[in-house]
């Protein structure tokens, strides 16, 4: 995950950048079930700093789900540098809405 060109050395808009990625997606998509329609909304979203590190070099999101109950799920993650380095650790809650059954065409 990088962004689309190069940030400047201002260790703020890294910082910020890094944040905003670890937003990109949801450790759901793992999950086979046809009745989930949308895993989209966040609930909350904690990040937990590690290590400094520039946005635009490259990085790895790793995100796993833990729970899935009741219209919520909550999944863990962490983002790495190229080295392997951990940067942050996050938590997210998530909305999870079913999928409807398409209706009748008859």
């Amino acid at each position: 995950m990088l962004p689309v060109g190069p940030l400047s050395d201002d260790w703020l808009t890294h910082t910020c950048a890094i944040a905003y990625m670890s937003d990109i997606g949801t450790g759901f998509g793992q999950l086979a079930d046809p009745g989930i329609a949308s895993t989209e909304s966040s609930v909350s979203h904690s990040i937990w700093f590690h290590a400094p590190a520039r946005a635009d070099d490259g990085m790895t999101l790793e995100m796993w789900p833990s729970s899935a109950a009741s219209g919520l799920g909550l999944y863990s993650g962490s983002v790495r540098d190229a080295a392997g380095n951990l940067i942050l650790a996050i938590a997210q809650e998530q909305l999870i809405r079913s999928r409807r059954p398409a209706a009748d065409a008859s």
